[in-house]
């Protein structure tokens, strides 16, 4: 990108070599000119593919490449949703993805780089390597599926939209999930929980928390159980 100049209410974008433009049917324009790919959200009626493209934007958003910590992840992530086949997962190919299933996946020890699919509903991290995830900025999310990692905490008070939560087979000594009060079904036996606070949780129908260090539950504000597994602690 060389130049940016108004002309006729629009934003002339001159580019160093001849640029590439598509244009959706939402009339986003994404122009790749060289290794660089720049994205916009509305465009003139005329796309010209040739050294000017106008659009009635101050400028384009040169998109990002996300820089993946774990290789076995981005592999996966780039054989499911590398839709223009470079390679890469930009930030525009995130933003399209709703679900992600990763259950078996061979090798994954990290998700970082899971905050930038911010339009993530459903999580499946199931039988991975896990020490830690974090899903704080992934606040649309409604399901998570973790269990079988090596999970010692985890924090959901950003994901408020949760109705389904599995957590099993991890190491939490702790869950907090005072903000996730949709939630409808909770799984989190075989950990090494000694507490848990559900009054917040009125709208849950399933609980599933055995095979933990429990000593106490009180279950009074959750009204709308239907099944209900606390075998194995230490309730007295």
């Amino acid at each position: 990108l060389s130049a940016t100049t108004k002309e006729q209410g629009y934003t002339v974008v001159k580019f160093s070599s001849a640029p590439i433009a598509k244009q959706s049917q939402d009339r986003t324009v994404s122009v790749t000119c060289g290794d660089n790919e720049y994205v916009s959200s509305m465009v003139s009626n005329e796309i010209k593919s040739n050294a000017y493209v106008n659009v009635n934007v101050s400028a384009f958003e040169e998109l990002e490449y996300i820089p993946f910590a774990d290789l076995n992840f981005k592999r996966e992530m780039v054989r499911l949703y590398d839709k223009n086949g470079d390679g890469e997962i930009s930030t525009l190919e995130a933003n399209k993805v709703a679900e992600i299933n990763l259950y078996l996946t061979q090798g994954i020890k990290s998700l970082n780089g899971i905050q930038y699919f911010k339009n993530l509903t459903a999580l499946s991290c199931n039988v991975c390597q896990l020490t830690s995830l974090d899903v704080s900025n992934n606040t649309k999310l409604t399901r998570l599926d973790c269990y079988d990692n090596k999970l010692t905490s985890l924090d959901l008070s950003k994901n408020t939209a949760l109705t389904s939560l599995e957590v099993g087979y991890n190491k939490l000594t702790s869950l907090d999930v005072s903000k996730n009060t949709a939630l409808t079904y909770l799984d989190c036996y075989s950990n090494q929980l000694t507490n848990l606070d559900l009054s917040k949780n009125t709208a849950l129908t399933e609980l599933y928390c055995k095979d933990n260090q429990l000593t106490r539950l009180d279950v009074s504000k959750n009204t709308a159980l239907t099944r209900l597994d606390v075998s194995n602690n230490q309730l007295n």
